[in-house]
């Protein structure tokens, strides 16, 4: 009975550092990393990743299953870091990923990708020839008239498209007041309604933006705006798209370091509001190298890089490392003296 009792009160600190452990876990005391810190963490996972080859073999993998936005993320990224790839490989993957195709010289294909940008073949393709429309109010208003047609003929309204459309004019007037500058404002804005359309938007971050987007319209008065007879105010609350154009800044932020068009494909990384703002500060650390990170890292590796652990968990990890190893020491002494006296015994 005494051996038990001596037993437990050596078991009983370290059992207690465990549960204090696993009660309190890492993610709740993260802490954001800076910009530069940012920087240099994901500089150094690439580093390791292209020594490692492992560049090498997810182009190889995004070539495989044709995967055409993977593999030219992955081509940009080794042409900014000037990794050399196999001369078939590099030529497979830029034939998948659209950059060998005369588009350009088809002005059919340039305007279907204008007027629809599903049908756009590559992002360089919809950067040319969508955006230029899309970045204006033009682009907003044809939004508007595209919902008002769905509307009156007695369709299912993408009310998401009309709260974007309606930030982005708003941001074009300067009559919103957010955390970021219009011009930010607007495209983000753009590069989310873009990207709906595309269908790039997380289920959680459309869900997000749609409950924030959900304001009041005057449909009787849509068109009139889009003509510019009338001021966003007789159509809508301005006030109630506050909360959008937040969420539309991040997005900005996202297009004003990577690119409007890179942006489209970045916003599936992120599946809440909180997710797209850690999204901005990879997109303010790495600048056009982000899309290529995402594909080569993956979404958990680039994320886990905005964050660190502070000094105060170190400590406990170090403590409970400690107590771990005090008690299998006590435990191996404990063993090794029972075999000793069995032996003397015998």
């Amino acid at each position: 009975m005494r051996r038990a009792v001596r037993l437990a009160s050596w078991l009983l600190p370290p059992l207690v550092a465990v549960w204090v452990f696993l009660a309190n876990p890492f993610g709740a005391a993260m802490l954001e990393r800076g910009i530069d810190e940012i920087a240099r963490a994901l500089d150094r996972a690439v580093a390791g990743a292209v020594s490692s080859g492992e560049l090498e073999r997810t182009l190889a993998e995004a070539v495989a299953v044709g995967d055409a936005r993977r593999a030219d993320a992955l081509l940009t990224l080794a042409e900014r870091r000037d990794v050399s790839l196999p001369t078939e490989l590099e030529a497979e993957a830029a034939t998948l990923a659209g950059r060998n195709d005369d588009w350009l010289a088809t002005g059919k294909s340039c305007a279907l990708c204008a007027y629809e940008v599903a049908e756009c073949r590559s992002l360089s393709q919809l950067a040319v020839c969508a955006l230029p429309l899309e970045m204006t109010p033009a682009g907003d208003a044809n939004a508007l008239r595209r919902q008002v047609g769905v509307y009156a003929s007695g369709g299912e309204v993408d009310r998401l498209e009309v709260g974007l459309a309606l930030t982005g004019l708003a941001a074009t007037a300067a009559v919103l007041m957010t955390a970021g500058s219009s011009a930010t404002v607007k495209a983000g804005a753009t590069a989310a309604r873009l990207a709906n359309r595309l269908g790039t938007l997380t289920p959680g971050l459309r869900t997000a933006l749609r409950s924030a987007g959900d304001v009041p319209v005057r449909w009787d008065r849509l068109n009139d705006f889009a003509l510019r007879r009338v001021p966003l105010e007789a159509v809508t609350d301005v006030g109630a798209l506050q909360r959008l154009g937040g969420m539309a800044a991040d997005a900005g932020r996202v297009a004003e370091h990577s690119s409007v068009a890179d942006a489209l494909v970045l916003v599936r990384y992120a599946d809440t509001p909180s997710e797209l703002a850690r999204l901005a500060r990879v997109t303010e650390a790495t600048g056009e190298e982000a899309r290529g990170l995402f594909a080569l890292l993956g979404k958990s590796r680039v994320m886990r890089a905005t964050l660190r652990l502070p000094r105060r968990v170190l400590a406990l990890h170090a403590m409970l490392a400690g107590a771990v190893a005090w008690l299998l020491s006590t435990l191996a002494g404990m063993a090794l003296g029972r075999v000793a006296r069995l032996g003397r015994r015998l």
